[in-house]
């Protein structure tokens, strides 16, 4: 049995224990009637000591929770994709912090619709040589605001996924419909493409170290295999096979679906590929550094759009803008052009949807009236 014993510590009137033999004191607070206080002091020391509670861990800031989801869609994407997860983190924190908001329970469906209301153009023009007289930049586009919404509403889906909240905020805002797609791509007619490919041949220039031959070769085999910019990078030698049925392969690791492409080579392209394939290692890369995105690999769109313009071929058209995608989309209009049905060319295309095939196609400028002359004529 405890003894307890009242004293005085300290110039206090005291409670008097022992615990392994060394006196432990604790204030008394009614010292003319200590015996309740002595009575609960020794049920304490019969029960043992209080396990102590962990402490509450600290709320994340909005920082760290932006920089958490940006590191998980890092994760369940392609590492190259490190440009994209940035921007949609880049694209949150504007939201937010146009609508005051730095908790994420304060997010609502009402301060979101506002601040999208606001968000204007980044400014292009230094901060050195900014004037307060300046105008302030227009707001951004319809097709902007919707990549905006699109970025607030999942990255509000994973706070409730992840039990960070207990409903969606954002469910009340929704994505504008727009009626023009502003970079809506647009494919090379015939003439232009033969046009681009020659006078690119005989270019003196080198653009993002690639010359003028070696950038004519990667136009015309883009333009007759539908081959995406990172799947031309990765093209070797050994990938090319020149016999009786001319043909290249790209490994999985290269394609998009994470299928080995196997496509054939058209008769137009031979003199170019026998041209350049001629002395290489069959290791050694076509174009090195070619596969990536613009911070990691070579502008295609940069050497693309000089090379047009040297060949006077416009870069934007009223259907659209002219990349370097722009080749596979005139690849697979082309094939339609010629006739081929439609699950030919998306075996071609390597789409898993025809639907997204036919999203590809683009007529010919006189298309219309030679489809109709195709017509069998009436007998009157």
């Amino acid at each position: 049995m405890q003894t307890i014993s009242t004293t005085t510590h300290r110039g206090r009137p005291a409670l008097r224990y022992y615990i392994a033999g060394k006196p432990r004191y604790k204030v008394l607070k009614n010292p003319e009637n200590p015996q309740p206080e002595m009575i609960a002091l020794a049920a304490e020391l019969l029960a043992g000591p209080k396990e102590r509670k962990a402490p509450k861990p600290k709320p994340a800031t909005l920082d760290e929770t932006i920089e958490q989801y940006k590191a998980e869609l890092l994760a369940d994407l392609d590492a190259k994709r490190h440009y994209y997860c940035g921007q949609v983190a880049y694209r949150i924190r504007r939201i937010l912090d146009a609508a005051g908001i730095t908790r994420i329970e304060a997010i609502t469906a009402s301060k979101v619709k506002i601040a999208l209301a606001s968000i204007r153009k980044p400014c292009r023009k230094p901060k050195a040589k900014q004037k307060p007289t300046d105008p302030p930049p227009n707001f951004i586009s319809d097709e902007t605001r919707r990549q905006y919404t699109q970025a607030i509403r999942q990255f509000s889906r994973w706070l409730v996924r992840t039990g960070r909240l207990d409903h969606d905020p954002t469910i009340g805002v929704k994505k504008r419909k727009t009626r023009v797609q502003p970079h809506r791509r647009d494919r090379f007619q015939p003439a232009e493409l033969s046009r681009l490919v020659a006078h690119t041949r005989q270019s003196q220039r080198i653009i993002e170290a690639i010359s003028g031959p070696d950038r004519a070769l990667l136009y015309a085999l883009a333009a007759t295999t539908g081959l995406r910019k990172s799947e031309l990078g990765s093209l070797t030698p050994a990938a090319f096979s020149l016999g009786k049925q001319p043909q290249l392969v790209v490994e999985s690791a290269y394609t998009k679906n994470g299928d080995t492409a196997t496509l054939p080579l058209h008769s137009s392209v031979l003199p170019l590929v026998r041209e350049k394939l001629a002395g290489m290692a069959p290791a050694e890369l076509l174009w090195p550094g070619l596969a990536g995105d613009r911070s990691t690999g070579k502008d295609a769109a940069k050497f693309l759009q000089a090379d047009m313009r040297d060949a006077a071929l416009p870069v934007r058209t009223p259907n659209g803008i002219r990349c370097f995608h722009s080749l596979r989309n005139t690849f697979i209009s082309g094939l339609f052009d010629a006739g081929v049905d439609v699950a030919t060319v998306r075996t071609l295309a390597r789409h898993a949807d025809p639907t997204m095939t036919l999203s590809y196609a683009r007529g010919r400028p006189d298309g219309e009236r030679q489809a109709i002359a195709k017509l069998p004529a009436l007998d009157l």
